[in-house]
């Protein structure tokens, strides 16, 4: 089955734990839409990010959303390699097509607002967000794709750049959120489709968590 509407799958996998796709191939072996792995882009130092695994996380994000801008002109898929399908394909198609067709969208996201994601309006189904937490699964309309590329990279030179390291202001999480998703139409459903599973990966398996990437400075 092919997730509609969406060209490509992009698949943000650290080689470190092969564990990781091996379960994500099992997990989308019944989607026919292209699966693409990208591995991190990988740091000797953090600079003013938190750590080099941030830093990572946040380079990584930047090099596909590049690659899907100047690649693709229709919507592509960006999933972290630690991230569980609560719900089937076939729902998880339903909703990319209800949103598709009845909202006027930016950003979609696949798991409900966390507290403080400030939403805005609900409808039957989903709901609008002036900000939304976590970069773990989401899709990015290609209109704005160039916009929010140049803004990332704009933030990735200021904090690279910082004399202090910045906590949780190096996330991209927190960029996105603060900097971007403000400025456009993001949708969230109002149950979680899919989402992070720490029980399953191991709270030292996620990404952005102290020994998740590399050593911690």
């Amino acid at each position: 089955m092919n997730i509609s509407h969406i060209e490509n799958i992009f698949l943000l996998h650290n080689p470190q734990y092969p564990e990781r796709l091996i379960f994500q191939k099992k997990q989308l072996k019944k989607i026919e839409t292209q699966l693409t792995v990208v591995n991190p882009i990988f740091f000797q130092e953090s600079n003013g990010f938190q750590n080099k695994a941030i830093k990572s996380c946040y380079a990584s994000h930047m090099h596909i959303l590049k690659k899907i801008y100047l690649h693709y002109n229709k919507p592509c898929l960006i999933l972290e390699d630690d991230i569980v399908f609560y719900e089937s394909i076939r729902n998880i198609n339903i909703y990319i097509n209800y949103v598709m067709f009845n909202h006027n969208w930016d950003f979609i996201f696949f798991h409900k607002p966390l507290p403080g994601d400030n939403i805005k309006k609900y409808d039957k189904n989903v709901c609008y967000v002036s900000g939304i937490t976590n970069a773990h699964a989401y899709v990015v309309s290609p209109k704005i794709l160039k916009q929010v590329y140049t803004t990332l990279e704009d933030f990735f030179s200021k904090i690279d750049k910082s004399t202090k390291k910045l906590t949780w202001e190096s996330h991209i999480d927190y960029i996105m959120k603060k900097h971007i998703h403000p400025l456009y139409n993001v949708i969230a459903p109002n149950i979680n489709l899919i989402n992070q599973n720490r029980k399953k990966f191991g709270s030292t398996l996620g990404w952005g968590y102290n020994g998740s990437l590399l050593t911690i400075d």
